[in-house]
C-alpha cells in the first residue's frame, strides 16, 4: 500500500449528486443508478490518481480489470442505524485489482468476504499518511505495519496482501533492486539504487511503469 492523495472528483458524479426528481421530492441519487459513462469517469479519475495501480496490493490496473471499492462499505457507510452515508462519496472510492487467484484472494475480494459483524469497516487507508507510515517490507517481500494490533491484522486478515504469490513478486522486486544497484566491488551503491528507484517511480500519462511502487518508495526512503 502506498499513500493516495484524492483529486477532485469526476464533473459528471457532482453534476449526478445534484440531480433532483420534481416529480419525486424524496428522490436521492444512488451509487447503483450511476450510468455508464459517470461509471467510466469515475474509474478515469481513481486511476489516474493512483498512477493505474490498485489502490491495495499496488499491482498495475486497468478500467477492464479493475473494481471501484468503498474504502467503508456501502453496506456500512449508507445513512442508515446513525451512519453518514458515504456511497457516493469520491473520497471513500478507491480502484482495486479483482483480487482472484485460486485460493490466494487478496484486496477487495478477500475484503467482501467479511462484514461489520466480522469486524469491518477496516481502519487501515491507504488516505491517511499516518496509516501508511507504519508500513515496511521485508527482502522476501513481506508487507507489514508496525501497528501489530488493528493495521497489521487487518493487511492480512482483511487483504491478505501477503498471499504467496504476491510476497514472491514484492521480494522478487526487492531482492532485484539490491542487485542491479551493487558497485564493482560488490557493495551497495545507494546514490545508484536512489537513480534507480526514482526512475521506476516516474509517471507517465498518469501511470507507473512497473508494479509496487509503494515498495520502491519504501526502498527510497529507508536506504537513500
Amino acid at each position: 500500500m502506498r499513500r493516495i492523495i484524492k483529486l477532485a472528483p469526476p464533473t459528471s458524479l457532482l453534476t449526478y449528486i445534484g440531480k433532483r426528481n420534481p416529480e419525486d421530492p424524496a428522490y436521492l441519487p444512488t451509487y447503483d443508478g450511476l450510468d455508464t459513462k459517470e461509471i467510466d469517469d469515475l474509474k478515469t479519475a481513481l486511476l489516474n490518481e493512483q498512477g493505474w495501480v490498485c489502490g491495495y496490493c499496488m499491482q498495475k490496473i486497468n478500467k477492464d480489470n479493475m473494481s471501484i471499492e468503498h474504502h467503508c462499505e456501502q453496506t456500512i457507510c449508507n445513512g442508515e442505524n446513525g451512519t453518514t452515508d458515504r456511497t457516493l462519496d469520491y473520497t471513500n472510492m478507491l480502484a482495486v485489482c479483482s483480487g482472484k487467484r485460486a485460493k490466494e484472494l487478496h484486496c477487495d475480494t478477500k475484503k467482501s468476504q467479511f462484514n461489520e459483524a466480522s469486524g469491518l469497516p477496516m481502519r487501515i487507508s491507504p488516505l491517511i499518511e499516518a496509516h501508511m507510515s507504519t508500513i515496511s517490507y521485508t527482502t522476501t517481500g513481506y508487507v507489514k505495519s508496525s501497528n501489530t494490533a488493528v493495521y497489521d491484522n487487518e493487511i492480512n486478515r482483511f487483504l491478505n496482501l501477503n498471499t504467496p504469490y504476491l510476497r514472491e513478486l514484492r521480494g522478487r522486486k526487492f531482492r532485484e533492486i539490491f542487485k542491479i544497484s551493487k558497485s564493482s566491488t560488490g557493495t551497495t551503491n545507494f546514490d545508484k539504487m536512489r537513480r534507480i528507484l526514482e526512475k521506476d517511480l516516474q509517471i507517465g500519462n498518469n501511470k507507473f511503469s512497473n508494479n509496487f511502487p509503494g515498495l520502491s518508495e519504501y526502498l527510497l526512503n529507508r536506504y537513500c
